[in-house]
């Protein structure tokens, strides 16, 4: 992993809402329309938040602190899951912005009034830091940061992939291998035994669906300090 996987990896590990009950069915929970989601068609970007719009708060939430019965995963109505460690897009406070980016770090209940949860981990697209975007920062790219917050999963719109800037270029050139009909070279280096692959040794491209938009995959190389408004750029 690099550095700024490492970063958001150890966010995501922080304290979260300390588990008062487990529900049966390995945990499971189906999250219906009644919860502010509507299911979309299959195939293309699912606009789940039914009107709700995420709110990046200035400051980590408190309710972080708070006990609450949590799950690994959650169904929602339309049939699509979304698990802890997941990526996904929630809708934007301002008109027409384009999705805020997070990685989720637990789902939960709210204790006061049973609202299903999300506590998540911001990532940064450029133009949402306070330099904006400048002619280096590609299009898909993203910055990481230790930025905790929660929201309603009703505020989520889809589900999306980040990917280190290696994993990224490995995946634009299949892309466009796939498009052009080219059949590429097998890969030189061995793969890792069966055995010894596990989540977190393998490559996030890999694990992308073969019929993933490519408007939905991302990648991130440098870290954003939300608090000192700086960017910083490992290895330099």
């Amino acid at each position: 992993m690099d550095e700024a996987t490492l970063l958001v990896e150890a966010a995501c590990a922080s304290p979260t809402p300390s588990a008062a009950s487990e529900p049966g069915e390995a945990g499971k929970l189906c999250v219906q329309s009644a919860a502010g989601c509507t299911g979309g068609a299959r195939g293309g970007r699912r606009r789940r938040s039914g009107g709700r719009r995420a709110r990046r708060a200035p400051a980590p939430d408190s309710r972080l602190d708070r006990t609450a019965r949590c799950w690994a995963r959650m169904w929602h109505a339309s049939g699509d899951r979304v698990a802890r460690g997941d990526c996904v897009l929630l809708r934007a406070s301002l008109a027409r912005a384009q999705p805020f980016v997070a990685r989720v770090a637990s789902l939960w209940e709210n204790p006061d009034d049973g609202e299903m949860m999300v506590s998540l981990v911001w990532y940064y697209r450029p133009e949402h830091t306070e330099r904006g975007r400048q002619d280096e920062d590609a299009p898909d790219e993203v910055f990481a940061s230790r930025h905790r917050d929660a929201n309603s999963v009703a505020c989520i719109e889809d589900k999306c992939y980040v990917l280190t800037f290696n994993e990224y270029c490995r995946y634009r050139k299949r892309l466009k291998a796939s498009e052009e009909g080219i059949t590429m070279a097998p890969s030189i280096v061995p793969p890792l035994p069966a055995s010894e692959v596990t989540s977190t040794l393998a490559p996030n491209d890999t694990k992308l669906p073969p019929s993933v938009s490519p408007e939905l995959v991302l990648f991130c190389r440098k870290i954003y300090d939300f608090r000192s408004k700086k960017i910083h750029v490992p290895n330099k």
